[in-house]
């Protein structure tokens, strides 16, 4: 609880202000000022010192001071000082109704503006409520934050660098192991599926192998001989041919076909121990034939198998071979290496068939010499053999990829291009995604993202909390309102109090129940509206009504201190009786309750029913003209009414004669409708004439509702006639009559009227 104020400098109108005990404050606080005296800034001081706000007490700096403002508080035996710039440490919770409440949460002048409706809404949704807004609009300043920061880690990354992916895509790509290889077998399948047509018309491999060489037939037929067939006999028709001429040999060949027996196929003659002849006979012999046979076929042999058109034929299998693996070499992987020279090729090719058509040739002009190849021949047909190996070897490696290009045709028959090129798209992002370079960025990006995420997550828990915690409030805050509005004798209620969340700030809404109508809140050039349609008391009692609300929804009140300034400002007597009522009950449930207010009988109607010891009177007077000061307020003396004060200056009257009969006078009347206002509120309203009443009364009593007796009427009648004369409404002669009173008449009328307010 608050015990006092300590002391106050430079704050608004306290200049210097020392507390002492007679200004020491109970559970129940009463402070009558003036308008002027410092009211609002006890208010800011308690504010302040509740939320540790220091704006509340540095914008009511005293103009001529030179230091800013200073306080010292008690609150149950602590002190908490202010030193123009923060509070030593945290405060009571306290709850100020004054004008800073209405401006906040209700409406400024006429207009209910954003900042009202967010105000209110604040008030609804309670301090609960206001943890969640806050949470909400902490994090969304935290969001704003990490999207700053995630701005900046994004704009490190280039667009080239993400190629077709976003940042995030692109930063969520999976690292792959062995990345160089899937991408180069990604490469590979796409460029099949882009090049199908191509991929489907270009041929396999075929045998690319040279010709064999028929080496040891060659070798065999050049060192054959005939044993049977010597050399003098050889010698002896080789030169019996040379004297025949070029086509001896053949001419004698023939002929020797048609010999018959011994004589001569040509003369006929015997041939019988010509020797000529018989050389002729083991010349020409089977086996010689034979021999010479075997020479010429091994020549034809060699001769087809190194035809010149076989070696075009050849050389443009090569060059196929060599065309389509420059085709396939961009779709398979493991083709071998083609280095095959044509120039080369040819010239093994010639030279091994040169060597062995000479050889042969020398053969055949002496088929019965032992011939053998030289050294040379033999390198020529060493270098064609190993030409053929290496050839040999090519073609079977070409060959074994006949099954990856049959994979590759169906793959280009059947595959997907747009998923191939995709698939590669992603191996080559995913490469640049794992560069040292990038991959640094990309994961601080990553962490700047998670963190973001993370707010994002607990702002939308807070948001949904809030949102269930509204739903939860909102129709009951609009019940507890209505229900202070009918205690208040409004003829307003408030309806459709709704939350609402405009740009995504937290405010609420509500219209206004008039006549059985709805009326918005914002101004209008035609029809009501907020502005137009409530007083000033009703929009007063507008806000009493929220803050009552406000205090009534709280789970528990122990711990608050409640400060009500100047609440029926602008309201009529019976919303100042139904406010008095409201406060009494917070009287037990609040911690403490302090009331300020300019009206002495506001104030002296809760003082009346306190209690006492509990209860502290204090005053703001001025010290002088333009500063203040608390002091102790006789209350009691205060607490004598309008009503008591009248009725005492009669009756004093009515029994000894005391008092001035001018003013005694008058005030028959005024004791009357006192009472008669008292008695009969319902029917005898703030401004209504006794005479008015008097009519009301008697059609009470024609409609079989009296409210007076008819003996009770009569002399209440009597007793108006009387007093008539002396006031201004009904006399106009009332100062001549003043002037000329009878005495000893009005103090008859006085017990008269006296006995009837006592009701004898």
């Amino acid at each position: 609880m608050i015990k006092q104020f300590k002391y106050i400098n430079n704050l608004g109108r306290f200049e210097t202000f020392k507390g002492c005990p007679k200004t020491a404050l109970r559970p129940l606080t009463l402070v009558y000022s003036e308008n002027g005296r410092g009211k609002t800034t006890l208010c800011a001081l308690l504010r302040s010192l509740s939320t540790g706000d220091p704006e509340h007490l540095q914008a009511r700096k005293r103009v001529s001071a030179e230091k800013g403002p200073h306080a010292v508080v008690t609150i149950d035996g602590a002190e908490r000082s202010f030193d123009g710039e923060k509070w030593s440490g945290t405060g009571p919770k306290v709850l100020v109704f004054d004008d800073h409440f209405t401006a906040a949460n209700v409406c400024s002048g006429l207009e209910v503006a954003a900042g009202h409706r967010q105000g209110l809404h604040e008030l609804v949704v309670g301090e609960e409520g206001v943890r969640l807004q806050r949470t909400v609009e902490e994090l969304t300043v935290e969001i704003s934050e990490h999207q700053t920061l995630l701005r900046g880690k994004a704009r490190e990354i280039p667009q080239e660098t993400l190629g077709a992916y976003s940042l995030d895509d692109f930063c969520a790509l999976a690292e792959i192991d062995n990345i160089d290889e899937e991408l180069q077998e990604a490469g590979k399948s796409a460029s099949v599926l882009r090049d199908q047509e191509k991929i489907r018309t270009t041929g396999e491999f075929t045998a690319i192998a040279m010709p064999t060489v028929p080496s040891d037939e060659v070798r065999a037929v050049l060192a054959k001989i005939l044993p049977d067939l010597d050399a003098a006999a050889l010698a002896a028709v080789s030169a019996h041919f040379k004297h025949l001429g070029d086509k001896g040999e053949r001419w004698v060949s023939e002929g020797s076909q048609f010999q018959v027996g011994e004589s001569c196929p040509y003369c006929g003659q015997e041939t019988d121990g010509v020797q000529i002849v018989a050389h002729y006979r083991r010349y020409f012999s089977d086996a010689y034939a034979k021999h010479k046979e075997d020479i010429a076929r091994v020549r034809t042999l060699v001769g087809e198998a190194f035809d010149g058109d076989r070696l075009a034929r050849f050389q443009r299998l090569v060059e196929q071979a060599r065309e389509r693996r420059g085709f396939w070499v961009h779709y398979i992987e493991g083709l071998p290496a083609f280095d095959v020279d044509a120039g080369a090729l040819a010239a093994a090719w010639a030279g091994a068939r040169d060597a062995l058509l000479v050889a042969l040739e020398s053969k055949s002009r002496a088929p019965l010499d032992r011939l053998a190849l030289d050294d040379a021949d033999e390198a020529k047909l060493t270098h064609y053999t190993d030409f053929s190996d290496r050839m040999l070897a090519l073609s079977t490696a070409l060959l074994d990829m006949n099954e990856a290009i049959a994979a590759a045709k169906e793959h280009a028959t059947h595959g997907n291009l747009a998923a191939a090129e995709a698939q590669l798209s992603r191996l080559q992002a995913t490469q640049r995604r794992y560069e040292p370079e990038v991959a640094a960025k990309c994961t601080a990006y990553r962490a700047a993202k998670t963190a973001k995420d993370a707010a994002e997550t607990k702002k939308e828990d807070a948001r949904k909390a809030l949102d269930e915690h509204r739903k939860n409030t909102f129709g009951k805050y609009q019940g507890a309102i209505n229900k202070f509005l009918d205690r208040f004798n409004a003829d307003f209620r408030l309806e459709a109090l709704e939350p609402s969340d405009p740009r995504g700030i937290p405010s609420s809404t509500y219209a206004l129940g008039v006549n059985k109508g709805r009326v918005p809140l914002a101004n209008r050039k035609v029809g009501p509206s907020f502005s137009t349609a409530l007083s000033a008391g009703d929009r007063n009692t507008l806000a009493l009504a929220l803050f009552f609300a406000t205090l009534t929804e709280r789970d528990s009140l122990d711990d608050v201190t409640v400060v009500i300034d100047d609440p029926v400002s602008s309201l009529d007597d019976g919303r100042c009786f139904a406010t008095v009522q409201e406060i009494r009950k917070l009287l037990g449930k609040a911690k403490q309750v302090i009331v300020l207010s300019h009206a002495r009988p506001f104030l002296c109607q809760l003082w009346d029913r306190a209690d006492k010891g509990a209860t502290a009177t204090i005053e703001l007077r001025d010290v002088d003209t333009d500063s203040s000061t608390l002091q102790p307020w006789d209350a009691e003396a205060a607490a004598v009414t309008e009503y008591d004060r009248l009725y005492k200056t009669v009756s004093e009257y009515a029994e000894c004669s005391q008092g001035d009969s001018q003013v005694v006078a008058p005030s028959l009347r005024k004791l009357l409708e006192g009472y008669s206002r008292v008695a009969f509120v319902e029917r005898f309203p703030a401004g209504c004439l006794l005479g008015k009443f008097i009519d009301v009364a008697r059609q009470a009593e024609r409609d079989g509702t009296p409210l007076l007796s008819n003996e009770r009427l009569e002399e209440l009648d009597d007793l108006r006639d009387y007093t008539n004369q002396f006031h201004h409404n009904t006399s106009k002669t009332w100062q001549e009559n003043l002037a000329n009173i009878n005495e000893t008449q009005l103090k008859g009328y006085a017990g008269r009227v006296i006995r009837f307010v006592r009701g004898e």
